[in-house]
């Protein structure tokens, strides 16, 4: 399922005035690429095949912490420039609208010192919530 083009401007300004982080960046994706990023560089990450945990996150239909992200990559099939290799911690929640997951809120860290805590775990598992009933509306 394609998500509709107003569900990627809404994202983007959601990430953007909600989460403000300046170490982490905020990503949405539909069920195959990343749509929406703030915090990091538009260009290195828009439009990137997701990987295999945030489609494992939408088929569990379950909010994951990822401690080890060299196991779990956040783009599928990337070899270009090792980008996804600069975050050390990731969370991520699957976008629910209508009963069928739709894509992801994760936030994602590229401090070493720093790991994801259930703060962000429920921050994301929100953010997700909030963007399924807007597609639902």
């Amino acid at each position: 399922m394609r998500v509709p083009e107003p569900y990627h401007g809404y994202g983007i300004r959601y990430q953007g005035e909600h989460v403000e982080h300046k170490e982490k960046a905020r990503i949405i994706t539909d069920r195959d690429q990343i749509i929406a990023i703030a915090g990091a560089s538009k260009k290195d990450f828009i439009g990137k095949s997701i990987g295999i945990a945030a489609e494992k996150v939408m088929d569990d239909r379950k909010a994951i912490s990822v401690a080890d992200t060299a196991l779990h990559t956040l783009f599928r099939n990337n070899t270009d420039n090792g980008i996804e290799k600069t975050f050390t911690s990731q969370v991520m929640a699957p976008i629910i609208a209508e009963g069928d997951p739709i894509g992801t809120v994760i936030i994602a860290t590229k401090n070493s010192g720093t790991r994801m805590s259930e703060l962000e775990l429920k921050l994301v598992e929100t953010a997700a919530s909030f963007l399924a009933k807007q597609m639902e509306q």
